[in-house]
């Protein structure tokens, strides 16, 4: 892995941490806005998700050029599935937390 590459997974990894700890402080100074975070949360989760299946339906037909067997098309599908799904969780995590917070602190 190049030395880029390994920075931005480990400065990833750093925000997601950071995230969570400041939304779990944010948990026990306000515990009164534990449901609405869980919920926040959630749909943050499912909107990744979403964007994840929508890409995957947008390159469903992409490799048509390279692929001509059922094999390789349905292994060049579940790796972009695969990575897609990852990225969008990951990003869905994390804008529901910082939208968990903002609805918190925002009252």
């Amino acid at each position: 892995m190049s030395e880029f590459k390994r920075a931005g997974v480990v400065a990833l990894q750093l925000l997601v941490v950071l995230a969570t700890v400041a939304a779990t402080v944010t948990m026990f100074l306000h515990p009164e806005c534990v449901e609405v975070m869980l919920t926040e949360v959630a749909r943050g989760v499912s909107a990744g998700l979403l964007v994840a299946s929508v890409k995957v339906l947008a390159k469903i037909g992409r490799p048509s050029m390279v692929c001509k067997s059922a094999t390789c098309w349905g292994r060049y599908w579940w790796a972009m599935t695969r990575r897609e799904m990852k990225c969008s969780l990951v990003a869905g995590y994390l804008l529901g937390l910082v939208m968990a917070m903002r609805a918190c602190w925002n009252g």
